[in-house]
């Protein structure tokens, strides 16, 4: 997308929609601890603190990846092609 207003090493808002995270027990570049996992059936949500910042994440066919309870850390992969920078 446009980077206008956005220099390197500077800081910026990025939009991710919850579906476009990847969940991990060892992979990924962003840490995070779970604070809160509700199942609903065909989806599973996360409340993943990254520092002091909560960050959904909705995993969707929940048999078929890692699950997670509350405490769990893990580490979040953000899907290229679904982030959006806001400057």
């Amino acid at each position: 997308g446009k980077m206008e207003g956005v220099v390197e090493g500077g800081g910026c808002c990025l939009a991710v929609r919850p579906e476009s995270i990847i969940l991990s027990a060892t992979d990924g570049p962003l840490p995070g601890t779970v604070s809160r996992a509700t199942y609903y059936g065909a989806k599973v949500e996360y409340e993943v603190m990254l520092g002091d910042q909560p960050i959904i994440v909705e995993v969707y066919n929940p048999q078929l990846t890692e699950r997670f309870a509350e405490g769990d850390q893990v580490h979040m992969t953000l899907i290229d092609r679904c982030v959006r920078v806001l400057a």
